[in-house]
Protein backbone atom coordinates (compact mmCIF):
# COMPACT_ATOMS: atom_id res chain seq x y z
CA UNK A 1 0.00 0.00 0.00
CA UNK A 2 3.16 1.97 0.94
CA UNK A 3 3.70 2.89 -3.12
CA UNK A 4 -0.38 3.44 -3.53
CA UNK A 5 0.00 7.33 -3.33
CA UNK A 6 2.92 7.56 -5.95
CA UNK A 7 1.26 5.30 -8.38
CA UNK A 8 -1.76 6.91 -8.52
CA UNK A 9 -0.35 10.67 -9.09
CA UNK A 10 1.56 9.38 -11.88
CA UNK A 11 -1.41 7.84 -13.18
CA UNK A 12 -2.95 11.04 -12.49
CA UNK A 13 -0.87 12.58 -14.60
CA UNK A 14 -0.43 10.43 -17.63
CA UNK A 15 -4.20 10.56 -18.19
CA UNK A 16 -3.99 14.44 -18.06
CA UNK A 17 -0.73 15.03 -20.07
CA UNK A 18 -2.81 13.04 -22.68
CA UNK A 19 -5.61 15.11 -22.31
CA UNK A 20 -3.66 17.62 -23.15
CA UNK A 21 -2.57 16.40 -26.32
CA UNK A 22 -5.53 15.75 -27.75
CA UNK A 23 -6.43 19.33 -27.37
CA UNK A 24 -3.67 20.20 -28.41
CA UNK A 25 -3.48 18.73 -31.37
CA UNK A 26 -0.90 16.20 -30.52
CA UNK A 27 -0.58 12.85 -32.54
CA UNK A 28 -0.07 9.35 -30.94
CA UNK A 29 1.73 7.40 -32.92
CA UNK A 30 3.78 4.06 -33.31
CA UNK A 31 2.82 2.52 -30.06
CA UNK A 32 0.70 -0.56 -29.97
CA UNK A 33 -0.88 -2.29 -27.34
CA UNK A 34 -0.03 -5.42 -29.56
CA UNK A 35 1.91 -6.85 -32.67
CA UNK A 36 -1.43 -7.24 -34.60
CA UNK A 37 -1.81 -3.07 -33.90
CA UNK A 38 1.05 -2.28 -35.77
CA UNK A 39 1.02 -1.39 -38.98
CA UNK A 40 2.44 -3.81 -41.81
CA UNK A 41 4.90 -1.70 -42.63
CA UNK A 42 5.90 -0.86 -39.08
CA UNK A 43 6.09 -4.56 -38.46
CA UNK A 44 8.30 -5.18 -41.57
CA UNK A 45 10.85 -2.58 -39.81
CA UNK A 46 10.99 -4.43 -36.95
CA UNK A 47 11.56 -7.67 -38.90
CA UNK A 48 14.77 -6.39 -40.67
CA UNK A 49 16.31 -7.68 -37.52
CA UNK A 50 13.67 -9.71 -35.14
CA UNK A 51 14.81 -13.56 -36.06
CA UNK A 52 11.71 -15.32 -37.62
CA UNK A 53 9.05 -17.09 -34.55
CA UNK A 54 10.20 -20.63 -34.93
CA UNK A 55 7.80 -23.75 -34.39
CA UNK A 56 9.38 -24.49 -31.05
CA UNK A 57 11.59 -22.86 -28.44
CA UNK A 58 15.59 -22.66 -29.31
CA UNK A 59 18.49 -25.08 -27.99
CA UNK A 60 20.54 -24.00 -25.72
CA UNK A 61 22.91 -23.64 -28.47
CA UNK A 62 20.68 -21.63 -30.70
CA UNK A 63 20.43 -19.29 -27.71
CA UNK A 64 23.82 -19.06 -27.76
CA UNK A 65 24.39 -18.43 -31.22
CA UNK A 66 21.57 -15.72 -31.00
CA UNK A 67 22.94 -13.85 -28.08
CA UNK A 68 26.53 -13.75 -29.90
CA UNK A 69 24.85 -12.79 -32.92
CA UNK A 70 22.85 -9.54 -31.16
CA UNK A 71 25.12 -8.97 -28.32
CA UNK A 72 23.66 -8.33 -25.03
CA UNK A 73 21.85 -4.60 -25.44
CA UNK A 74 20.73 -5.81 -28.91
CA UNK A 75 19.57 -9.02 -27.29
CA UNK A 76 17.60 -7.54 -24.53
CA UNK A 77 15.74 -5.43 -26.93
CA UNK A 78 14.84 -8.27 -29.35
CA UNK A 79 13.55 -10.00 -26.47
CA UNK A 80 10.82 -7.53 -26.05
CA UNK A 81 10.04 -8.31 -29.92
CA UNK A 82 9.77 -11.47 -29.11
CA UNK A 83 6.99 -10.97 -26.18
CA UNK A 84 5.54 -8.60 -28.78
CA UNK A 85 5.09 -10.49 -31.47
CA UNK A 86 4.82 -13.79 -29.59
CA UNK A 87 4.14 -16.49 -32.18
CA UNK A 88 5.61 -19.65 -31.84
CA UNK A 89 8.76 -20.30 -30.05
CA UNK A 90 8.47 -16.30 -29.24
CA UNK A 91 7.46 -16.76 -25.55
CA UNK A 92 9.88 -19.23 -24.14
CA UNK A 93 12.82 -17.93 -26.24
CA UNK A 94 12.11 -14.30 -24.99
CA UNK A 95 12.19 -15.68 -21.27
CA UNK A 96 15.37 -17.83 -22.13
CA UNK A 97 17.12 -15.10 -23.49
CA UNK A 98 16.34 -12.83 -20.62
CA UNK A 99 17.80 -15.57 -18.44
CA UNK A 100 21.07 -16.00 -20.03
CA UNK A 101 21.34 -11.27 -19.64
CA UNK A 102 20.44 -11.87 -16.25
CA UNK A 103 23.43 -14.25 -15.66
CA UNK A 104 26.42 -11.99 -17.24
CA UNK A 105 25.20 -8.91 -14.77
CA UNK A 106 28.26 -7.98 -12.78
CA UNK A 107 27.09 -8.34 -8.95
CA UNK A 108 30.45 -7.76 -6.96
CA UNK A 109 29.52 -5.23 -5.01
CA UNK A 110 32.82 -3.07 -4.41
CA UNK A 111 34.03 -3.51 -8.67
CA UNK A 112 33.80 -0.42 -10.74
CA UNK A 113 31.61 -1.64 -12.87
CA UNK A 114 29.00 -2.81 -9.79
CA UNK A 115 25.51 -3.74 -11.47
CA UNK A 116 26.71 -3.64 -15.07
CA UNK A 117 26.72 -5.92 -18.08
CA UNK A 118 28.90 -7.62 -20.43
CA UNK A 119 28.41 -6.41 -23.80
CA UNK A 120 28.92 -9.67 -25.31
CA UNK A 121 27.97 -12.92 -24.25
CA UNK A 122 31.48 -14.18 -25.58
CA UNK A 123 34.58 -13.06 -23.42
CA UNK A 124 36.63 -12.19 -25.92
CA UNK A 125 34.49 -9.33 -27.21
CA UNK A 126 33.72 -7.68 -24.33
CA UNK A 127 34.15 -4.04 -24.05
CA UNK A 128 32.80 -3.05 -20.46
CA UNK A 129 31.04 0.02 -21.23
CA UNK A 130 29.67 1.13 -17.96
CA UNK A 131 26.59 2.44 -20.27
CA UNK A 132 25.19 -1.20 -20.08
CA UNK A 133 23.65 -0.75 -16.82
CA UNK A 134 21.23 1.80 -18.57
CA UNK A 135 20.67 0.25 -21.75
CA UNK A 136 19.99 -3.23 -20.85
CA UNK A 137 18.83 -1.92 -17.23
CA UNK A 138 16.15 0.21 -18.97
CA UNK A 139 15.13 -2.57 -21.18
CA UNK A 140 14.44 -5.01 -18.66
CA UNK A 141 11.97 -2.79 -16.91
CA UNK A 142 10.32 -1.99 -20.12
CA UNK A 143 9.82 -6.26 -20.57
CA UNK A 144 9.02 -6.32 -16.77
CA UNK A 145 6.34 -3.12 -17.08
CA UNK A 146 4.91 -4.47 -20.28
CA UNK A 147 5.03 -8.06 -20.30
CA UNK A 148 5.33 -9.06 -16.39
CA UNK A 149 2.11 -11.56 -16.51
CA UNK A 150 3.90 -13.38 -19.80
CA UNK A 151 7.12 -13.31 -17.69
CA UNK A 152 6.04 -15.30 -14.38
CA UNK A 153 6.51 -14.28 -10.82
CA UNK A 154 10.42 -15.92 -10.23
CA UNK A 155 11.87 -14.17 -13.17
CA UNK A 156 9.88 -10.24 -12.31
CA UNK A 157 12.10 -11.17 -9.31
CA UNK A 158 15.15 -11.53 -10.59
CA UNK A 159 14.96 -8.37 -12.53
CA UNK A 160 13.85 -6.51 -10.18
CA UNK A 161 16.88 -7.34 -8.40
CA UNK A 162 18.50 -6.92 -11.28
CA UNK A 163 17.18 -3.69 -11.51
CA UNK A 164 18.04 -2.82 -7.92
CA UNK A 165 22.31 -3.78 -8.32
CA UNK A 166 22.03 -1.63 -11.90
CA UNK A 167 20.86 1.71 -10.05
CA UNK A 168 23.16 0.90 -7.57
CA UNK A 169 25.75 0.79 -9.55
CA UNK A 170 24.28 4.09 -11.70
CA UNK A 171 24.22 5.86 -8.84
CA UNK A 172 27.18 5.33 -7.81
CA UNK A 173 29.00 6.33 -11.04
CA UNK A 174 26.55 9.58 -10.88
CA UNK A 175 26.82 11.15 -14.34
CA UNK A 176 26.45 14.61 -14.95
CA UNK A 177 23.13 15.75 -16.96
CA UNK A 178 24.73 17.30 -19.16
CA UNK A 179 25.32 13.58 -21.07
CA UNK A 180 21.83 13.59 -22.01
CA UNK A 181 21.64 10.19 -23.30
CA UNK A 182 22.77 8.23 -20.48
CA UNK A 183 21.68 10.91 -17.63
CA UNK A 184 18.07 10.34 -19.16
CA UNK A 185 18.50 6.65 -18.52
CA UNK A 186 20.09 6.91 -15.68
CA UNK A 187 17.05 9.01 -13.72
CA UNK A 188 14.57 6.06 -14.96
CA UNK A 189 16.41 3.73 -13.65
CA UNK A 190 17.39 5.07 -10.30
CA UNK A 191 13.64 5.97 -9.67
CA UNK A 192 12.34 3.02 -10.93
CA UNK A 193 14.52 1.02 -8.59
CA UNK A 194 13.45 3.15 -5.40
CA UNK A 195 10.03 2.27 -6.05
CA UNK A 196 11.22 -1.32 -5.47
CA UNK A 197 12.98 -0.52 -2.12
CA UNK A 198 11.42 2.61 -0.89
CA UNK A 199 14.12 2.65 1.91
CA UNK A 200 17.30 2.98 -0.49
CA UNK A 201 17.32 6.54 -1.61
CA UNK A 202 16.88 5.48 -5.31
CA UNK A 203 14.32 7.23 -5.68
CA UNK A 204 15.36 10.71 -4.55
CA UNK A 205 18.31 10.07 -6.78
CA UNK A 206 16.53 9.72 -9.73
CA UNK A 207 14.31 12.30 -9.23
CA UNK A 208 17.09 14.75 -8.61
CA UNK A 209 19.11 13.79 -11.67
CA UNK A 210 16.01 13.97 -13.91
CA UNK A 211 15.28 17.77 -12.45
CA UNK A 212 18.66 18.55 -12.99
CA UNK A 213 18.07 17.26 -16.79
CA UNK A 214 14.40 18.95 -16.62
CA UNK A 215 15.75 22.35 -15.76
CA UNK A 216 18.99 22.35 -18.05
CA UNK A 217 16.71 21.52 -20.84
CA UNK A 218 13.74 24.73 -19.66
CA UNK A 219 16.92 27.23 -20.88
CA UNK A 220 16.96 26.20 -24.25
CA UNK A 221 14.33 24.13 -25.00
CA UNK A 222 17.04 21.58 -25.91
CA UNK A 223 19.82 19.23 -24.67
CA UNK A 224 23.80 19.41 -24.63
CA UNK A 225 23.77 16.37 -26.52
CA UNK A 226 22.61 18.62 -29.52
CA UNK A 227 20.41 18.34 -32.99
CA UNK A 228 22.10 14.63 -33.05
CA UNK A 229 20.74 12.25 -35.00
CA UNK A 230 22.60 9.69 -32.81
CA UNK A 231 21.42 10.32 -29.69
CA UNK A 232 17.89 12.79 -30.43
CA UNK A 233 17.11 9.03 -31.32
CA UNK A 234 17.93 7.47 -27.84
CA UNK A 235 16.17 10.76 -25.70
CA UNK A 236 12.89 10.35 -27.57
CA UNK A 237 13.58 6.81 -26.74
CA UNK A 238 13.90 7.36 -22.94
CA UNK A 239 11.53 10.29 -22.83
CA UNK A 240 8.75 8.05 -24.03
CA UNK A 241 9.80 5.47 -21.02
CA UNK A 242 9.41 8.81 -18.93
CA UNK A 243 5.86 9.31 -19.73
CA UNK A 244 4.72 6.06 -19.99
CA UNK A 245 5.91 3.82 -17.60
CA UNK A 246 7.35 6.18 -14.73
CA UNK A 247 6.46 5.28 -11.08
CA UNK A 248 7.63 8.78 -10.54
CA UNK A 249 4.93 11.77 -11.11
CA UNK A 250 7.34 14.05 -11.69
CA UNK A 251 9.32 11.95 -14.17
CA UNK A 252 6.22 11.11 -15.97
CA UNK A 253 5.12 15.17 -16.40
CA UNK A 254 8.62 15.91 -17.08
CA UNK A 255 9.14 13.21 -19.75
CA UNK A 256 5.94 14.22 -21.85
CA UNK A 257 6.82 18.19 -21.62
CA UNK A 258 10.27 17.21 -22.94
CA UNK A 259 9.15 14.32 -25.62
CA UNK A 260 7.03 17.18 -26.97
CA UNK A 261 9.33 19.75 -27.28
CA UNK A 262 12.22 17.38 -28.84
CA UNK A 263 9.82 16.66 -31.45
CA UNK A 264 9.55 20.59 -32.47
CA UNK A 265 13.04 20.64 -31.96
CA UNK A 266 13.53 17.89 -34.70
CA UNK A 267 10.91 19.09 -36.82
CA UNK A 268 12.72 22.61 -37.14
CA UNK A 269 15.49 21.43 -38.37
CA UNK A 270 14.61 18.29 -40.52
CA UNK A 271 14.27 18.40 -44.28
CA UNK A 272 11.43 16.65 -45.52
CA UNK A 273 12.53 16.38 -49.24
CA UNK A 274 16.56 15.58 -48.48
CA UNK A 275 15.50 13.20 -45.67
CA UNK A 276 18.16 14.78 -43.26
CA UNK A 277 18.58 16.91 -40.25
CA UNK A 278 19.89 20.39 -40.97
CA UNK A 279 22.25 22.91 -38.79
CA UNK A 280 24.85 22.30 -36.17
CA UNK A 281 24.93 19.79 -33.85
CA UNK A 282 26.82 17.89 -31.10
CA UNK A 283 28.08 14.17 -30.80
CA UNK A 284 26.32 12.58 -34.09
CA UNK A 285 27.94 10.47 -36.69
CA UNK A 286 26.55 12.49 -39.11
CA UNK A 287 23.61 14.87 -40.45
CA UNK A 288 22.78 13.01 -43.53
CA UNK A 289 20.53 10.02 -42.19
CA UNK A 290 20.42 8.30 -45.74
CA UNK A 291 23.34 6.59 -45.89
CA UNK A 292 23.54 5.19 -42.00
CA UNK A 293 21.07 4.42 -39.50
CA UNK A 294 20.68 6.97 -37.32
CA UNK A 295 18.28 6.58 -34.04
CA UNK A 296 16.21 9.56 -35.25
CA UNK A 297 15.72 8.05 -38.66
CA UNK A 298 14.09 5.26 -37.48
CA UNK A 299 11.67 7.02 -34.90
CA UNK A 300 10.72 9.43 -37.71
CA UNK A 301 10.58 6.07 -39.67
CA UNK A 302 7.74 4.46 -37.22
CA UNK A 303 5.97 7.71 -36.56
CA UNK A 304 5.10 8.43 -40.73
CA UNK A 305 5.02 5.12 -41.11
CA UNK A 306 5.29 5.40 -44.89
CA UNK A 307 8.34 3.81 -46.87
CA UNK A 308 8.96 6.56 -49.37
CA UNK A 309 9.06 9.21 -46.38
CA UNK A 310 11.17 7.05 -43.45
CA UNK A 311 14.93 8.93 -43.67
CA UNK A 312 16.30 5.27 -43.14
CA UNK A 313 19.19 3.61 -45.35
CA UNK A 314 18.27 0.96 -47.64
CA UNK A 315 21.56 -0.75 -47.80
CA UNK A 316 20.90 -4.20 -45.90
CA UNK A 317 24.57 -4.01 -44.44
CA UNK A 318 23.05 -0.78 -42.77
CA UNK A 319 19.62 -1.98 -42.00
CA UNK A 320 21.49 -4.58 -40.09
CA UNK A 321 22.97 -2.61 -37.36
CA UNK A 322 23.10 -2.72 -33.89
CA UNK A 323 20.77 0.35 -34.29
CA UNK A 324 18.04 -1.13 -35.86
CA UNK A 325 17.15 -3.30 -32.47
CA UNK A 326 15.61 -0.58 -30.78
CA UNK A 327 12.61 -0.21 -32.81
CA UNK A 328 10.84 -2.73 -30.56
CA UNK A 329 11.59 -0.36 -28.06
CA UNK A 330 9.84 2.32 -30.49
CA UNK A 331 6.96 0.08 -31.09
CA UNK A 332 6.38 -1.11 -27.10
CA UNK A 333 6.53 2.64 -25.88
CA UNK A 334 4.88 4.49 -28.88
CA UNK A 335 5.90 8.26 -29.35
CA UNK A 336 3.62 11.18 -29.13
CA UNK A 337 4.20 14.05 -31.79
CA UNK A 338 2.67 17.59 -32.22
CA UNK A 339 0.36 17.13 -34.99
CA UNK A 340 2.14 20.14 -36.80
CA UNK A 341 5.41 18.38 -36.40
CA UNK A 342 3.90 15.50 -38.34
CA UNK A 343 3.18 17.80 -40.83
CA UNK A 344 6.60 18.97 -41.13
CA UNK A 345 8.35 15.34 -41.08
CA UNK A 346 6.21 14.49 -44.02
CA UNK A 347 6.69 17.46 -45.96
CA UNK A 348 9.07 20.44 -46.02
CA UNK A 349 7.35 23.55 -45.77
CA UNK A 350 9.98 25.95 -47.31
CA UNK A 351 13.03 28.13 -46.27
CA UNK A 352 13.13 28.84 -42.78
CA UNK A 353 15.67 30.48 -40.15
CA UNK A 354 15.80 29.06 -36.67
Amino acid sequence: MRHSWPMLMACISRVLGLLFLLHAGGAGVAGAATWKELSPYQRELIEVVLPEAPDSPWTREEVTAFLKDYGIRGSSYLAIGFLMRDEGGDHENALEVIRRILEVQNTRAKDALYGNWSTHIDRSRDRKDSNWREFVGTALIVARKSFGEALGPELVARIDAAVVQAARGSAIRDVKASYTNIALMSAFLMAEAGALEPDSGLREKGVAKARAIYEGFREHRTFSEYNSPTYYGVDLRVLALWRSLAESPELSSWGLEMERELWRDIGQFYHAGLRTMCGPHVRAYGMDMMPYTALTGLAIAMVLDDPDLAPIPGSEVYRRSGEWTSLTLHAVLGFRVPADVVADLRSFSGPRQV
